[in-house]
């Protein structure tokens, strides 16, 4: 069970790694939000995905741990369950375990308590601490053949020159308005960018980036950009894959990248990179710390350009 964010899963790969690798027979399923999940679903960590929105699974989280038949038959089908979350897990794993011939509990609290530990290190020591095996690898999506043909297609009718010319994709939002890099700055750096560079510039849009990338679009005046809006998880990790370059802030979709292998600036403000950074050999985080080490500012537009620049080179 894993109903967490686009990131939170992302970040909990690592671990999911572990496990499909110890029992490599076994048949996985996870339980959460199937939109999100829909990034691990047939593609190596899950053989099936649940909604936890479906009728009857409500009863997991009563305190009477009274559970349908239909529930407890579908529980009673597995060996062991991983429960992934906090605090907000603990009446579900009481219920599970109070199961007559269901299956072994382990709970894996998501988040540490601290700053000093990687959220990604926290979730795999406790694995360590049950007796799995606690490969610190980085995170890694796996897409299957028809995402990629998908993206290419979607690409192609864009009419993106995908030999010749850089891709650089760029999401501004994040859950949190608080960790989003002034939208001027983006502005100021896809323009300079693109003219030392030109290429074709992706915008990703979801729900809350809306009125945002309505915004930067609008500025954007004279720049070949293509909005990849609302796109499903899976395809628009293909599109990803097929960049040089992606730019965003303390995101899922940063995460996203990063696990796929794509160059990646993350742009860093009031979030602890050393717990919530994406891991990845090509990522690069990005924040400005104040010159007396009392906190954090934004990066400037000039240093994430000289990053930017570099890894359009390198590419």
């Amino acid at each position: 069970m894993h109903q967490g964010a686009i990131g939170d899963l992302i970040l909990s790969l690592p671990s999911l790694y572990s496990l499909r690798e110890k029992y490599s027979e076994a048949h996985f399923e996870v339980m959460g939000y199937p939109y999100i999940l829909s990034l691990i679903y047939k593609r190596f960590y899950a053989d099936a995905i649940v909604s936890v929105d479906r009728a009857g699974v409500a009863a997991l989280y009563n305190d009477d741990g009274c559970l349908n038949e239909e529930l407890l038959r579908y529980l009673c089908q597995f060996k062991k369950a991983f429960i992934f979350g906090g605090n907000t897990q603990e009446v579900v794993i009481k219920n599970i375990k109070q199961i007559k011939g269901g299956p072994e509990v382990y709970p894996i609290k998501t988040f540490p308590g601290s700053t000093d530990m990687h959220v990604t290190d926290f979730q795999l020591s406790q694995l360590g601490m049950l007796g799995f095996d606690n490969q610190h690898i980085p995170p890694k999506v796996y897409l299957r053949t028809e995402d990629i043909s998908q993206a290419q297609q979607l690409l192609h009718q864009q009419q993106v020159d995908m030999k010749n010319n850089p891709i650089v994709a760029v999401h501004t939002g994040s859950g949190s308005k608080d960790k989003n890099w002034p939208l001027k700055n983006y502005v100021s750096l896809l323009k300079s960018l693109y003219q030392k560079n030109r290429g074709t510039v992706l915008v990703v849009e979801g729900p809350a980036e809306k009125n945002t990338t309505a915004d930067l679009s609008e500025a954007l005046d004279g720049i070949a950009y293509i909005t990849l809006q609302s796109l499903a998880l899976p395809l628009l990790a293909a599109v990803l894959s097929r960049c040089d370059l992606f730019i965003g802030n303390d995101s899922g979709i940063t995460h996203l990248a990063a696990a796929l292998g794509v160059p990646t600036i993350a742009l860093f403000g009031p979030t602890e990179p050393r717990v919530w950074g994406p891991r990845g050999s090509r990522v690069y985080i990005v924040r400005g710390d104040l010159d007396n080490g009392s906190g954090w500012k934004w990066a400037s537009t000039d240093a994430v350009l000289k990053v930017a620049l570099d890894l359009c080179n390198k590419s």
